[in-house]
Parts: C-alpha cells; sequence; structure tokens
C-alpha cells in the first residue's frame, strides 16, 4: 500500500513537472494587433489590471481576469512623443504618464478634456519618471540624466502645482521610493548611493542621511509596508536591507544574495513578511522573514527577460510579472509546492494567457 502512494506520488509529480516544461506564454499585443517590446508598464494597485506601452506615443490599459488579459482602452493614443514610465495613484484614481517631451500628462478618473487627459505639467530634459506618494497627493519626476527630482502636489481644488525642486548630492536617481508614512523619500543614485530626504519644519524635502554599502549602481528601492524597512536592489546582484534605528537613523541589517545577474524588480507583499525579486537570470526569489531575518523560501525559474514589475495581490496568494517581451505570467504561492518540491516545480501555476484586442 505504502508503495502504492508513493507510485502515484511520483506520478503526478512527473506529470505536473512535464505540464510546466511544456507551457506556451503567448507574447502581449500592442493595441494595434501585432506583436511589440514592452518598454514601460504599471500595474494597478489591486493587480487587476496593467497599463503598457511600448515607449511610442500610446499607452492601453489590459485588464486581467481569470485566465485571460483582455485589451480594454486606450490611455493614450498617436501622441507625438515617446512615452517614459506610467504610473497609478493608490487609490486607482489617477495617473501619470511621463513623455520625453520634458511633458507629464495627468488623468483624472472622470475628469478628461477632449485630448483625453486632465492637466499636462512640465517636466524634465531626458526622460520623465513618475512615481506618486502613499496618497496620491505628491508627485515625484526624476530624469535619465539629470539630478534634479521635480515635486507636485495636489491643491484643495484638485489641480497639480509644482511644489519643490530637489537636487541630488549624490548623482543622477536611477530610482525613488516614498515611505508609507509620508515623511521619507528615498532616491538611489547611478554613484552607488542611496540617498534618505526627510521634510522639515517648513515642509520641504531635505537630504538627512546617505546610505553606503552597494558596489554598482542601485536599480530600484521599495521600503516595507510599515515603513521600517528599506530594500535596495543594485547591479552588483545583492539585495540589501536597511531598518529605521530608534534614532531616526538607517542602518544596514542584512545582505541578500543568490542571485547570478542584476537585480530588476523587487516587491514587498502587503503584511510585509516576503518579499519577491526578479532578475536577469531569469528567475524570480521569494525571501521569507522570520526572526526579523530573510531567507529565500522558494526559487522561480521565470524564464523571462527583463522583468519590468512584479507584484503580490489576492491577499498575499499570488504573484504576477511582466516581461519587456509582453510576457505575463501568474503564480499561486500559497501552495506549498512552492517551498517543498522547488528544485522540480519552476512553475506551478500559470495562466494560459488569451490577449484579445
Amino acid at each position: 500500500m505504502k508503495k502504492k502512494i508513493i507510485a502515484s506520488v511520483l506520478i503526478l509529480l512527473f506529470s505536473v513537472y512535464q505540464a510546466v516544461c511544456h507551457t506556451h506564454y503567448n507574447p502581449m499585443l500592442t493595441s494595434s494587433g501585432s506583436v511589440g517590446d514592452v518598454f514601460c508598464c504599471c500595474f494597478t494597485p489591486e493587480g487587476k489590471a496593467i497599463a503598457v506601452s511600448s515607449g511610442t506615443g500610446e499607452v492601453s490599459l489590459w485588464k486581467i481576469s481569470g485566465n485571460q488579459v483582455l485589451f480594454d482602452s486606450k490611455l493614450l493614443d498617436n501622441y507625438t512623443s515617446s512615452v517614459d514610465s506610467v504610473a497609478f495613484s493608490p487609490d486607482n484614481k489617477t495617473m501619470a504618464i511621463g513623455l520625453g517631451d520634458q511633458k507629464i500628462i495627468i488623468r483624472k478618473e472622470g475628469i478628461l478634456n477632449m485630448q483625453g487627459y486632465t492637466q499636462m505639467l512640465e517636466g524634465l530634459p531626458g526622460g520623465n519618471l513618475v512615481s506618486f506618494n502613499h496618497d496620491g497627493t505628491m508627485l515625484a519626476v526624476r530624469s535619465l540624466i539629470s539630478k534634479k527630482i521635480k515635486i507636485f502636489n495636489l491643491n484643495n481644488n484638485f489641480v497639480w502645482n509644482f511644489f519643490q525642486d530637489i537636487l541630488e548630492p549624490e548623482g543622477v536617481a536611477t530610482s525613488v521610493a516614498w515611505s508609507p508614512c509620508g515623511k521619507f523619500l528615498a532616491f538611489g543614485t547611478k554613484d552607488k548611493h542611496i540617498v534618505i530626504f526627510k521634510k522639515n519644519e517648513y515642509q520641504l524635502w531635505k537630504p538627512c542621511q546617505s546610505l553606503k554599502g552597494h558596489t554598482k549602481s542601485i536599480c530600484s528601492l521599495a521600503f516595507s509596508p510599515d515603513g521600517s524597512s528599506i530594500a535596495s536592489f543594485s547591479n552588483d546582484k545583492t539585495i540589501r536591507i536597511w531598518k529605521k534605528k530608534i534614532y531616526g537613523l538607517w542602518e544596514p541589517i542584512q545582505v541578500l544574495t543568490g542571485h547570478e545577474a542584476s537585480v530588476s524588480a523587487i516587491r514587498f507583499s502587503a503584511d510585509g513578511n516576503m518579499m519577491a525579486s526578479a532578475s536577469d537570470d531569469s528567475t524570480m526569489r521569494i525571501w521569507s522573514k522570520k526572526r526579523g531575518e530573510w531567507t529565500c523560501s522558494c526559487l522561480l525559474q521565470s524564464n523571462m527577460n527583463e522583468i519590468h514589475s512584479i507584484l503580490f495581490r489576492s491577499q498575499d496568494h499570488e504573484l504576477i510579472a511582466v516581461s519587456s517581451l509582453g510576457e505575463l505570467k501568474i503564480w499561486d504561492i500559497s501552495l506549498p509546492l512552492c517551498v517543498s518540491y522547488k528544485a522540480l516545480i519552476s512553475h506551478f501555476k500559470d495562466f494560459n494567457i488569451d490577449f484579445k484586442k
């Protein structure tokens, strides 16, 4: 009887292995119906849709429903300049689109003009990469070539105004992250440093600390949901965890290794007890926090090149990722197979993506 059970389990595992290894993933289609690269993208906060641009003057919205990804609408069409970035506010009611002609388009749900947007802001030369703060009332805009970061705020009449220019003291900013409490603003730089800004008594952002430890340029940053930690990843293939101490300064507490190439994306789970990282080595790792220490609990063979964005969703039971080639994959990370058989089962839940116009 015992041998029959073992044999049945082995057959089941082999069947899953075969299904996983032969799963086919359709490329994402542009709104014109042709196969195209994804230059920039952004998930909606709840992970039910994704805004995508191939870098040309259009942005399309795709809804993720069950085992389908369906074209929903064009958010920007036939604009004369390239699209550098897209971002949704936390309440999902406002969207910012950074453009190559030094402009930022704001789209407010239900308040659009004849051109299909609410307001246009003056950005920076050399690309405009946008990021909302924790409550969607402030917007940071950084450039690929300038040390300047622009901060815009939303007034009581729901109009966006220029608020402050920040001059990055350590070099060109490669990434930006807002703390959940709204008191800190972190920038990663090409010069391997992380600069922390804090609001002063006049509500202006001033640098308060520079974090050093990475040996190559910073790729991106993420605050933990409770704001007590920062995760930074770099072209040096490491993830570093920084923790805010009682006296207000940030200190390094752990270096996570294992990826064999640069880390391209990172995300905390909603409860802050898990963290996912994606690398150019075609793997993703899920890290779990136990007794204050982060350890890799699951290794996923994503087989995806240049993962642009990852997101926990469905109460942290699913992990979703999208690549530069338009591949979108979802894993069910609530299954124990993720941990128990991670060497054998690289994907344990893949949606057969059905892309339709």
